[in-house]
């Protein structure tokens, strides 16, 4: 039996996480560690997409940033939207890499980044469907 330092109910161990430096229990219970993990991604939502973009795309916290910075589609200019959870829309903010080499191109709308997407990024599709929509219009 443990007593949580957070809710002061005294709990079974199993109700307590491990703390792998120490290899101990957590001095906060499971639940209240859900409780105050919950409240921090509330409190702080960039700060949590800024380190899962660094984390994704293996770029610096200050380049993370400045990818969440950015407004404008950098292909078309249309202003980018967040997107709401579950529903994707062709507005929302899409972090471009390349699949190759992994390195990040910059901030795309939906839209470009599915049309760059199945286009298999190649210069030679994109040229073709220009020549096809000018030949059409």
């Amino acid at each position: 039996m443990k007593v949580c330092s957070k809710c002061k109910e005294t709990l079974d161990l199993s109700e307590f996480g491990v703390d792998r430096r120490y290899n101990k229990p957590r001095s906060y219970c499971k639940q209240c560690c859900r409780d105050k993990e919950k409240e921090y991604r509330k409190k702080y939502p960039k700060k949590i997409r800024a380190s899962n973009i660094k984390q994704a795309y293996n770029v610096s916290l200050d380049r993370a940033y400045e990818l969440m910075s950015v407004e404008n589609c950098q292909s078309c200019g249309v202003v980018l939207t967040k997107a709401t959870q579950h529903v994707r829309c062709n507005t929302d903010r899409c972090i471009d890499h390349c699949h190759t080499s992994g390195e990040v191109r910059g901030v795309l709308c939906s839209g470009c980044n599915l049309a760059l997407g199945h286009l298999s990024d190649s210069l030679d599709k994109i040229k073709g469907l220009e020549r096809y929509l000018t030949n059409k219009l």
